[in-house]
């Protein structure tokens, strides 16, 4: 839960007071709302109880700092609003009791103070180059420090104010503005170049004007270059609710005729349009604009592009976001944030223009969200439509094939069996992963000299040899695939008691046969175990580790941590060299965290190469599908299918079949359990087209 507060500094910025907490009885902090914004002054309003003293503080343009921490997502106080005191109100509640209300404005209120208040023509009006450097010159000589007389009509200089060093960002902009509000031309810059601007505060009454570009904050969207952890918005998700979706066009403007120089039939006109104009027989919204002092024809049509930019029809959202383990204000996403909406089978990418945030007199949150965009919406691909165009993620494409067989006999561990399963795969799938042993009575089909020998097919190869041989021979790459949470199918020799889960004091904690990762020498037998496979078994690409995890009744044991697990895998991750280190995670975030799969830790710091997500269908792929782009460096996560999830041979290829064609449509690259070789059929390798 969020805490709060709210500290009040006199015009040198000396903390003078600080109001925490909230409630209704007599001498508390009642409740709160502010309203942070791109590019405009938003305010806040704050009530008291009337009998706190502390209220005859505040004071005209007294400064007013809102301070926030979510222990529980690991934030600490940061300032997550500020303003000046600009307004007093008195009321009266139900019970009688007085009631003070601070009324107040963002420290952006300070770029409405002047206008451009230069002799028309000079340099001080007319400017020209990159939309920040003009930007930063107006509030310089307008408000900043430059703003002395002379050269302007009245100094307007503001004590504490400094500009921001230029990075002559944006596009290129020519113009000039005479007596128009200084606010007003930063908007109309903001919206050229693109850029977001802010007064921001630094210091003991002193403030800075700063400018983004293109945008405030961080691109979150889903598929974002930068690989950084995806924001997406979404009710089936659970983390946004009280929706207000609107696409409204009332106000549209798709096409400028920008008047230029000259008189009548001989006055330059330039025609701009958007595109949109003809979005229906009669949707043609024309506007005309007078520039007569300009001829320049580039000049004319940059005019008339800022005025289609301006009036342009956009969607614009506002929802209260849940504070969920991916959605945390302040550390997930926050103002300026470009991030992923999505709603009635519509996906769209936002930009968060604001937060508003209330806090109530029994200190409940409430943050609200307002987002916009620019564009048009798009199908949501999340629908499990297969032909809906949707981006890709980044990465190649890489087939992962899970290959095991615990039917009598053992028939896939044969030189013909592993000749029949590589045969038929290749050219489809670029990895193929061989169980270690299957199940508890099987043999290790790999050279290990820890866990014992193995038999030889006639040729004097182990079977791992001859899989790694003839896998390569075919172009692909061979993965050892091991159990390593449970010491059962492992078949792990020396384990000792004290290693695993019955050992706990907690008579709940008795899944004998499972790891007790908390053990320093049980992780480091695994160490161990698969060095010397990789040691042994050359040519080996990869190994990838099933079961790395607690068992489900052992969740919540006091020796069931997530760093316990995560202590495995920074141990194991930098002795491997070129060698790929791959994992099995569910495609549901809570399951990972209970059964204590830190995947965010494991792709965020490289511990992993690849997350192989399996492929149950208890899981639904809608949420599976949101649930990827939440997670750092989600092009490592390899989805899953399955063909051994159904009564009947129709129902496991209708399955299997939803499950490829939609990962397909989402541009993954995809991995398919196979459970023996006869459900490998020529039906199930048509199905993957």
């Amino acid at each position: 839960m969020a805490e709060y507060q709210i500290r009040l500094k006199d015009w040198d910025g000396q903390r003078i007071a600080i109001f925490a907490g909230t409630g209704r009885e007599v001498g508390d902090l009642r409740k709160f709302s502010f309203e942070i914004r791109l590019n405009e002054p938003s305010e806040y309003v704050l009530e008291i109880d009337g009998t706190d003293e502390r209220v005859e503080l505040f004071t005209l343009d007294y400064q007013v700092e809102f301070w926030r921490r979510d222990q529980q997502a690991n934030l600490d106080w940061y300032r997550a609003f500020e303003a000046f005191h600009r307004g007093d109100e008195w009321t009266q509640d139900e019970s009688g009791h007085d009631v003070y209300k601070s009324l107040g404005q963002h420290y952006n209120v300070l770029l409405l103070a002047e206008p451009i208040r230069y002799p028309a023509g000079s340099i001080y009006t007319q400017k020209a180059g990159p939309a920040e450097t003009v930007a930063k010159a107006y509030v310089n000589e307008n408000i900043g420090p430059g703003a002395t007389a002379p050269p302007r009509e009245i100094a307007s200089v503001m004590p504490g104010l400094t500009i921001e060093a230029d990075g002559a960002t944006g596009a290129d902009w020519h113009g000039a503005r005479t007596n128009m509000n200084l606010l007003d031309v930063l908007m109309e810059l903001g919206e050229y170049a693109p850029a977001d601007f802010m007064v921001v505060g630094t210091g003991p009454a002193t403030f800075e004007f700063q400018w983004r570009s293109p945008r405030w904050g961080e691109d979150k969207t889903w598929g974002n270059a930068a690989h950084r952890p995806a924001v997406i918005l979404d009710p089936r998700l659970g983390n946004v609710r009280n929706i207000l979706y609107g696409y409204d066009r009332r106000s549209e403007v798709n096409v400028c005729y920008v008047l230029g120089q000259g008189q009548q039939d001989t006055r330059r006109v330039v025609t701009r349009a958007s595109g949109h104009n003809d979005d229906s027989p009669w949707n043609r919204r024309a506007v005309a604009r007078d520039d007569s002092n300009e001829y320049d024809p580039t000049v004319l049509e940059r005019k008339g592009d800022e005025v289609l930019e301006k009036e342009r029809a956009r969607i614009v959202t506002t929802c209260n976001v849940a504070q969920t383990e991916a959605t945390q204000w302040g550390r997930d996403w926050d103002l300026g944030d470009l991030v992923t909406f999505r709603y009635r089978n519509v996906s769209v990418s936002q930009k968060v223009i604001a937060v508003r945030v209330s806090v109530s007199s029994g200190g409940e949150e409430t943050i609200q969200a307002i987002m916009e965009n620019f564009g048009d919406p798009v199908v949501d691909y999340a629908t499990l439509t297969p032909t809906v165009p949707v981006t890709p993620p980044v990465g190649p494409v890489l087939n992962y094939l899970w290959a095991q067989d615990y039917s009598t006999g053992y028939p896939l561990y044969t030189a013909a069996g592993i000749t029949a399963l590589l045969t038929q795969t290749q050219g489809t799938f670029t990895d193929v992963m061989l169980a270690a042993r299957p199940d508890t009575s099987a043999n290790l089909w790999f050279k290990s000299s820890l866990l014992g020998m193995q038999a030889l097919l006639p040729s004097g190869q182990t079977v791992g040899e001859y899989f790694i041989e003839q896998a390569h021979a075919r172009g692909m790459r061979a993965h050892i695939w091991l159990y390593v949470g449970h010491w059962a199918y492992a078949a792990y020799p020396g384990v000792q008691a004290s290693w695993n889960m019955a050992t706990s004091a907690d008579p709940t904690c008795n899944a004998i046969a499972w790891v007790d990762f908390s053990s320093a020498a049980a992780r480091t037998m695994i160490v161990n175990i698969v060095m010397d496979l990789i040691a042994q078994n050359t040519g080996i690409d990869g190994v990838h580790l099933d079961y790395i995890r607690y068992h489900d009744s052992n969740t919540n044991c006091p020796s069931a941590a997530l760093a316990n697990v995560t202590a495995l895998l920074t141990t194991l991750k930098p002795l491997m060299g070129s060698v790929e280190l791959s994992v099995s995670i569910s495609g549901n975030a809570t399951r990972n965290l209970n059964v204590k799969r830190d995947v965010s830790t494991w792709l965020n710091n490289e511990l992993v190469d690849k997350a192989l997500m399996m492929s149950y269908v208890s899981v639904p792929m809608t949420e599976k599908l949101a649930y990827i782009p939440t997670l750092p460096n989600y092009d490592r996560i390899v989805p899953g299918c399955t063909d051994n999830e159904g009564a009947t041979a129709a129902e496991r290829l209708a399955t299997f079949q939803m499950q490829w064609n939609t990962w397909r449509a989402a541009g993954y690259g995809a991995q398919m359990g196979v459970f023996d070789t006869v459900r490998l059929t020529s039906q199930i390798m048509a199905a993957m087209g």
